[in-house]
């Protein structure tokens, strides 16, 4: 009877060791799935941000924080060379002499912390049509966000001459360029 018992607790101990090492390997799988699933989650994450990155940066081109004017002076007088203008005068116009703005959320005219400021630029040139078409399309390419509010094409002594009002957008306060 020795003997029996013996097998008999030599095979109970070979099947909890068995089930033992079942358990721990379940145990383990399951943390190996979680880990798994953590760093995929770290990887989303990480797309995400890779993504909104580049868009924030663009987004800070196109309506920059502070108004930077003389920035954009200078895209304007290299669109002018670029386009093949000689004749091109750039300036900007105060606030107070431009029309006062309606401010859509107040419902009045006056100055709203949230909104986009406005700078008016005032843009003279003399060219050829194809110059000062050239000189649009290389104003348009311009990474920031702008609007022609004013165009005026007439011809002078076999040029074309043009006057055009145009404004930019800031998302901030002003330049010590200004």
């Amino acid at each position: 009877m020795i003997k029996s018992n013996k097998g008999i607790l030599q095979t109970a101990v070979i099947l909890l060791s068995l089930a033992a090492v079942a358990g721990y390997l379940y145990y383990r799988t399951g943390q190996i799935r979680s880990m798994n699933a953590e760093a995929a989650k770290l990887k989303a994450v990480k797309l995400t941000m890779r993504t909104e990155q580049p868009a924030s940066g663009n987004l800070e081109k196109i309506v920059p924080g502070k108004a930077a004017v003389a920035l954009f002076v200078e895209d304007l007088y290299a669109a002018a060379r670029v386009s093949g203008i000689v004749k091109h005068q750039v300036s900007t116009v105060k606030t107070a002499d431009a029309p006062a703005r309606m401010n859509v959320t107040r419902g009045k005219t006056g100055r709203n912390e949230k909104a986009l400021e406005t700078h008016s630029i005032k843009i003279t040139l003399e060219g050829n049509y194809r110059e000062t078409v050239e000189y649009i399309r290389e104003v348009q390419n311009i990474e920031r966000y702008k609007r022609i509010v004013e165009l005026r094409m007439k011809p002078v002594d076999n040029v074309l001459k043009t006057d055009m009002t145009m404004e930019i957008y800031s998302a901030g306060g002003q330049d010590a360029a200004q």
